[in-house]
């Protein structure tokens, strides 16, 4: 039952990172994307519901097995590398899943600068998956001290 309540944790407040980080990215790249119209200084962010595998699935299971499993003790340039890598191919895997298999793309950069394979991420992004992935490391972290807690709170709910 414990691991059941800390994987429910994990998985809300990885989908509740993901969220905010996405409506602040997704706010700031307007502005600096180019000419800023009076929308765009609002700087008003989205996000798609479709993210919710993503970012909880994705985070809870891939990301936590690869950082605490395999390269947490690796120098950080490194883990830069791997996260820049390894987020612009999950990029670029659901963008396709999603498009392919559901006919929708809750992320589409056909059209703008640097974008490669369909739209379905761009080079910019790149070096900004890296940082992202350097953040989550630090979330990672927290969120696996605060579970035992969260854990012994909710099941003392239920006693």
């Amino acid at each position: 039952m414990s691991f059941i309540i800390g994987f429910i944790f994990k998985f809300l407040a990885y989908i509740g990172f993901g969220f905010i980080m996405e409506i602040i990215a997704s706010a700031v790249q307007k502005v600096t994307d180019g000419e800023i119209t009076e929308e765009d200084k609002k700087l008003k962010g989205s996000v798609a519901l479709w993210m919710i595998p993503v970012y909880g699935l994705l985070l809870t299971i891939v990301f936590e097995l690869v950082y605490f499993g395999l390269i947490n003790n690796l120098f950080f340039l490194i883990r830069y590398l791997i996260w820049a890598v390894a987020f612009t191919g999950f990029e670029i895997l659901f963008g396709f899943l999603y498009d392919k298999f559901l006919h929708i793309r809750p992320w589409d950069y056909t059209g703008e600068k640097g974008s490669i394979l369909k739209g379905y991420t761009k080079l910019t992004l790149i070096p900004l998956w890296g940082i992202a992935g350097l953040i989550i490391e630090q979330y990672a972290k927290l969120l696996n001290y605060l579970s035992p807690y969260i854990v012994t709170y909710i099941k003392s709910l239920f006693s």
